[in-house]
Order: structure tokens, then C-alpha cells, then sequence
């Protein structure tokens, strides 16, 4: 397999999950986007409204609505940081665990789908691969945001080290 079709396949299967996603989502008042919201939140609880929209990658105003309706289900509080009043920093509400239970057991029915067929062990190959790229991409973007202040330390794109397959 080429690297453009590998590419392509990542963009396939994200776009697959998310179709699949809204295929097996079954809640009568919380919308994909919202449990997606819940679901980083629990993983970064006290983080700030920017900040998670970057993890998001939306824009701040289009979580700003999709906050404003999760706080009006009570699923989720805005409070002042102790630091800085002006700031402030998104919590989960009981309520929203509850929630997060339910999204868990489709979370399970989308990976049985996913993944009929494959062995523990090639999910555990992959996931460690995928891990492995993801932190060679962040590692990549921290770099390049560190070149702005100082040219002189940004890599050469050629030196990250690409795995060699079997084909090779």
C-alpha cells in the first residue's frame, strides 16, 4: 500500500466511524456532538472553553452552543477559575455520568462492529501503531509551533523515522 492510499484509508475509516456512530447513537435527548463534547470533557474535566475546542478542532463559538445546551440539560457546569475570575473552567455534572454510561455501551457496540473479525491481539498492533502516529504528529505540530519563536529548531520533515513494511 502506498502512503497517499494509506492516508486516504485513515480519512475513510474516520468518516465510516462517524457515519456508523450516528447509526448505532441512541439517546433521546443528547446529539453526537454533545456526547463527543462529554466524552472529552470527562477526559480533561476543568479545562478551559478554548482549549477544548481545540481538542474538538471547532470553533469556539459553535461549542459555545453546543455548552450553552448541555448546560441547560444540566449536564455540565461553568465555573470562575480560582486564578483568574474571568476565566472560565467546564466541569460534569452527576447527571452527565450517567449519560457517559450510556454512550460507553454504544462506544462497545460500534468497536464490536468494527472490529468482528480481528483478534485482541492485531487491536492491541493497531492500537499501539495508531498511538505511535499520533504522537509522532503531535510531536511534529509542538515542533513547528516552537519554530515560530525560534526558526533554527524546526526538524526537517524527513526526520521523522517511517515505519518499513514488510513489502519493503
Amino acid at each position: 500500500m502506498n502512503s497517499q492510499n494509506f492516508m486516504f484509508l485513515l480519512g475513510d475509516i474516520r468518516r465510516n466511524l462517524l457515519k456508523l456512530g450516528e447509526t448505532l447513537f441512541h439517546h433521546e435527548h443528547l446529539t453526537i456532538a454533545q456526547a463527543r463534547v462529554l466524552f472529552h470533557l470527562e477526559r480533561n474535566e476543568g479545562i478551559k472553553q478554548a482549549e477544548l475546542a481545540d481538542i474538538l478542532d471547532v470553533a469556539p463559538i459553535t461549542l459555545a452552543r453546543v455548552l450553552n445546551d448541555l448546560e441547560a440539560l444540566a449536564l455540565i457546569e461553568r465555573r470562575k477559575s480560582r486564578l483568574d475570575r474571568r476565566i472560565l473552567n467546564l466541569f460534569l455534572t452527576p447527571t452527565s455520568r450517567q449519560e457517559l454510561e450510556k454512550f460507553d455501551a454504544d462506544m462497545r457496540g460500534l468497536l464490536e462492529v468494527t472490529c468482528r473479525g480481528i483478534s485482541a491481539q492485531e487491536i492491541a498492533q493497531v492500537t499501539d501503531i495508531l498511538e505511535k502516529m499520533d504522537a509522532n504528529i503531535i510531536s511534529f505540530l509542538k515542533a513547528k509551533q516552537d519554530a515560530k519563536a525560534d526558526p533554527k529548531r524546526m526538524p526537517p520533515v524527513g526526520a521523522v523515522e517511517t515505519p518499513q513494511t514488510d513489502s519493503e
